[in-house]
């Protein structure tokens, strides 16, 4: 249809405004031809300067109010045009050429329903910072995953190599998906990146492009950080990642192979494992919670399950005291990643 942009860019914030305007000039600000796109910033609040320049540049401006970051996206949808959604948080940056490589990609595969892209990372002021979150994150070429394999060791493998999901910013997805899942999404509260990949598993090809087309700003504000084990103890009860798969399959009537269930299975074992290491005393649910992974673990990366193991069962019988020296230790040790 002409001049209906293939691409629909959703820029989210809530409450933060000052990165705003330089994430929605990223998006403005790039190879592919304007009509091919368009950009719409879904937020909370209200700012002359920054409303008029949105404006000005022919985006659109979509006022939310109150709600989760899954129903403001839910809402952001009913006004996008696009085949294509490409997110944009607005503490990050898209490089000037992500949209015309995502517009090719998704057009050479009709597929193709997902892509994450590789990203660099960067401070508050812009400038760039040598390492990521994730030290196993090390992307040399292009992966494809599509029926042939999505079995669980693959994914795992894939998993570890790629982080897949990580950074909604540097995930674009067909919207025909989206709308289709749009109940359960309307109920995630946060971590749409995770959400945006397992739904997209259910129904088709995924690319995870080695290709560096966002720019992550790591900062004291940014939206996924904790900043000690208190807060940790009082966000875990309320996140629901590890019950992320069953309330994708509870609102919708997907079909799911049995690999694939049994990948699933797999992750939210061990998102859970991961959540119970630092949320109370749950010494016997983790173990039992491991042992039913770990032939799928050790099969996958055998060296990372082994030093997985040996933390676990150090944990069954460390003192509370410990555990909470650990996650600072931990979390220090990300911090000097950055």
């Amino acid at each position: 249809m002409k001049n209906v942009p293939y691409i629909s860019v959703i820029i989210t914030a809530y409450n933060r405004r000052k990165f705003l305007l330089d994430a929605f000039n990223s998006a403005l600000n790039q190879t592919l031809d304007r009509s091919k796109y368009e950009i719409i910033v879904t937020k909370n609040f209200s700012d002359d300067k920054i409303d008029n320049c949105i404006k000005k540049n022919g985006g659109k401006l979509v006022f939310f109010e109150e709600g989760d970051l899954g129903e403001q996206i839910v809402d952001a949808l009913k006004y996008a045009k696009g085949q294509v959604i490409c997110f944009l948080e607005d503490d990050d940056l898209f490089m000037k050429e992500k949209l015309e490589y995502i517009y090719n990609a998704f057009l050479e595969n009709r597929n193709l329903i997902y892509i994450n892209n590789a990203r660099i990372y960067i401070d508050d002021k812009g400038n760039y910072l040598n390492k990521g979150y994730s030290k196993f994150e090390k992307r040399e070429k292009d992966v494809i995953i599509n029926d042939f394999n999505k079995k669980p060791v693959n994914l795992l493998k894939i998993q570890q190599y790629a982080n897949p999901w990580h950074n909604q910013s540097s995930i674009a997805i067909r919207k025909v998906i989206l709308k289709r899942f749009r109940n359960a999404l309307y109920i995630i509260k946060f971590s749409p990146d995770i959400f945006c990949y397992l739904i997209s598993l259910i129904s088709g090809d995924l690319l995870i492009s080695n290709k560096a087309l966002t720019k992550y700003r790591v900062h004291e504000s940014t939206s996924a950080s904790i900043i000690n084990y208190e807060s940790y103890k009082k966000i875990v009860p309320k996140s629901e990642n590890k019950n992320m798969v069953n309330i994708i399959l509870s609102k919708t009537k997907a079909k799911v192979s049995k690999e694939l269930q049994k990948y699933f299975d797999i992750f939210s074992k061990d998102q859970e494992i991961t959540y119970l290491f630092y949320a109370g005393n749950y010494r016997k649910k983790v173990l039992l919670d491991y042992l039913q992974i770990f032939h799928y673990i050790i099969r996958a990366f055998p060296k990372s399950a082994i030093l997985r193991g040996l933390q676990v069962a150090f944990y069954i019988v460390a003192p509370e005291k410990f555990r909470r020296f650990n996650y600072q230790r931990t979390k220090k040790y990300i911090e000097n990643l950055q």
